[in-house]
């Protein structure tokens, strides 16, 4: 269960297409190059009559695979690539491996003979062709790459009016065309890709209770297929009496790999498809209602309950570092009286409770209980300090979700995913209205990393976070700017 607060608890885990997961730390220790440190890339600007010339990113780290792309102008052909190593130096496209520093490259263009013409690809769907050369006279033989993207096959290639050889097939990818003679024009390679589409697999033997695919934001039809990157989501239903063992759920691509997702405040799990066919795995227990009452002082004001709120939720965890989601209820009478429904799978064993509230933002841990159906008594005092500051990107006041989390530079190795399915601990969090926010955090908490959520558009979202820990003092106003914080990901749901 992703361990994430009221703000950002219904979002899935999932990379925009092409985007690579940056790192999402620097380290404060000494020692050589910090493996997070991205460094520039700058295209010289060809002359317009030239053609133009790009990079896919502007910034990358050491060991980033990075793609070049050339378009010459009309009457002008790419004769090469300088100031990098790259793949294939004829190519108008290629790639090549970021080193561990700053690079400037430059495209090199001349003007075609008389007698040559380009050779151009038009493509529909996501992949590219590859000319080497790009451009050639009557007669020459002309190297064809077609490389679909992740998720994507081959369905059709035809020449224009060259020849191909081998013959079109389905499954090859490198031909060798042949431009025509005579030859008065330019010669333009047609490609269509097209998204697989691969299988969910739900075994039909899993008993009280049923799952479904469907896709996010859909309630109909049930998936049986979905294409790579697809957002989806499983609908768990429990029969009566019965609740899923979260620990036995499991999605399995056919190579073995687990697909991480994440449990939404309804209980469906959502996921990214990812490029391979999958299967479901799952089981469904009889619970243990462990109940009992809950007794909270927070700067010596005690809570007041108001029964179901959306305000309030705790949380019963299976270890003591809060990530293995058990089960949880926003439900808690005026009186504190709580109930629980854990999994028989825990009977006896040690579950640890935490109660959080948006009011401001923070968690609050309450210890490890033995599961009974005996009533359990959870109290805590606890005593906070508030935190805020302002937050901006490209020197204007943004609107964002600010999440403070905990941990030490190995956990944070690859932060966004252990963000989104539970492993990093939230210790604060505050929602940016005009650029300034406000959080609450246990007064013992002395610093933490500041992510910044920022919502690029109604289905997609930006992660930031701060480059070291930051000191959280009380009353302490913490300057966030986005251009000086680790680019984390996009999730899109």
């Amino acid at each position: 269960m992703a361990k994430k607060g009221f703000f950002v608890g219904m979002l899935a885990v999932t990379l925009v297409f092409g985007m690579a997961l940056a790192g999402c730390e620097q380290s404060s220790g000494g020692g050589g190059a910090d493996p997070n440190t991205q460094y520039t890339i700058t295209v010289n600007e060809p002359a317009p009559a030239d053609g133009t010339a790009s990079a896919s990113v502007v910034r990358a780290k050491a060991g980033a695979m990075v793609t070049l792309m050339a378009a010459p102008a009309s009457g002008k052909k790419f004769t090469g690539w300088s100031g990098v190593t790259v793949a294939s130096l004829a190519a108008a496209m290629t790639t090549f491996t970021m080193p561990a520093s700053d690079v400037t490259i430059t495209a090199a263009f001349t003007d075609l003979a008389a007698d040559e013409y380009r050779v151009t690809a038009s493509v529909t769907g996501i992949g590219t062709v590859s000319a080497v050369p790009s451009f050639g006279k009557a007669g020459d033989e002309i190297a064809l790459t077609v490389k679909p993207a992740t998720g994507y096959k081959l369905t059709a290639l035809t020449p224009g009016t060259g020849t191909l050889a081998p013959a079109f097939n389905a499954t090859t990818l490198a031909y060798t065309l042949t431009l025509p003679s005579p030859l008065s024009a330019d010669v333009t390679v047609s490609a269509t890709f097209a998204a697989i589409q691969y299988t969910i697999t739900v075994p039909s033997d899993v008993s009280k209770g049923t799952i479904t695919a469907y896709a996010q934001g859909g309630s109909s039809p049930a998936l049986t297929t979905a294409a790579y990157g697809d957002a989806l989501y499983l609908h768990i239903t429990p029969a009566e009496n019965y609740v899923l063992n979260r620990n036995a759920l499991a999605v399995t691509g056919a190579s073995g790999s687990k697909v991480d997702g994440s449990f939404n405040g309804d209980g469906d799990y959502r996921f990214n498809m990812p490029a391979e066919n999958i299967t479901v795995s799952a089981a469904f227990v009889t619970p243990i209602a462990m109940n009992g009452t809950l007794s909270i002082k927070i700067n010596g004001t005690p809570v007041i309950f108001p029964g179901e709120s959306y305000d309030f939720r705790l949380t019963a965890y299976g270890n003591a570092a809060y990530t293995d989601y058990i089960g949880s209820t926003s439900t808690i009478s005026a009186g504190g009286a709580w109930t629980i429904l854990i999994p028989n799978t825990y009977a006896n064993k040690t579950v640890y409770f935490e109660f959080s509230t948006r009011n401001d933002g923070a968690y609050y841990n309450l210890g490890g209980k033995t599961v009974t159906t005996d009533p359990t008594t959870l109290s805590g005092t606890f005593t906070t300090k508030t935190i805020g500051g302002t937050v901006q990107d490209e020197n204007e006041p943004i609107e964002a979700d600010i999440i403070l989390v905990s941990g030490t530079a190995a956990t944070f190795a690859s932060l966004y995913t252990k963000f989104m399915s539970g492993e990093i601990v939230v210790v604060g969090q505050s929602y940016a209205e005009e650029g300034t926010w406000t959080a609450a955090v246990l007064s013992d908490v002395a610093s933490a990393y500041i992510m910044v959520i920022l919502y690029s558009d109604e289905s997609s979202s930006d992660y930031y976070i701060t480059k070291i820990k930051v000191p959280l003092t009380a009353g302490a106003s913490i300057a966030l700017d986005l251009a000086t914080m680790n680019f984390i990901g996009t999730e899109s749901y």
